[in-house]
């Protein structure tokens, strides 16, 4: 089978503030398919490492926008905020049966809208695997200088 890509036009420039709302919910859900996905391979592979004992680093993409699973990462030790949180939400479900969730931050820097992802744990505490993995130190900027002021929690 040829490699699936979904293209439903999100977060193109526009007023419309319903478009906005139908891009935000078709992340949300997309984000919940890619845990639902991870959850399903820890189930099959218990051997798997825990997320933080895998030797995956946090890697910014270039030019694209790929969503990688667990079987992924561990084969290029390389992955983005979104790929970690959904992994780390994933182990956090399946393996101590904690209800957590992917949380979406955003902010607009001269038009362009910036999202990341994270965990959101059961006891409110906001957990980010991809500063924990080393986002910005391996780009040089200190942790501190990025805010994102937009929560997304659907």
């Amino acid at each position: 089978m040829l490699p699936i890509v979904f293209q439903l036009g999100l977060f193109e420039q526009t007023s419309d503030p319903r478009e906005r709302k139908y891009s935000h919910k078709c992340l949300h859900w997309m984000l919940e398919c890619l845990v639902n996905c991870n959850r399903l391979y820890l189930r099959l592979h218990p051997e798997t490492p825990d997320l933080y004992k895998s030797g995956v680093v946090y890697t910014r993409e270039r030019g694209t926008e790929d969503w990688s699973g667990i079987k992924i990462g561990l084969r290029t030790k390389r992955m983005d905020c979104e790929d970690l949180a959904s992994w780390r939400v994933a182990e956090l479900r399946e393996r101590t049966g904690e209800w957590a969730k992917p949380l979406t931050k955003f902010r607009n820097v001269d038009g362009f809208w910036h999202y990341h992802i994270m965990v959101k744990r059961e006891n409110g505490t906001i957990e980010d695997p991809s500063k924990i993995l080393g986002m910005n130190r391996a780009e040089g900027k200190p942790i501190s200088t990025i805010r994102m002021i937009h929560t997304l929690d659907i």
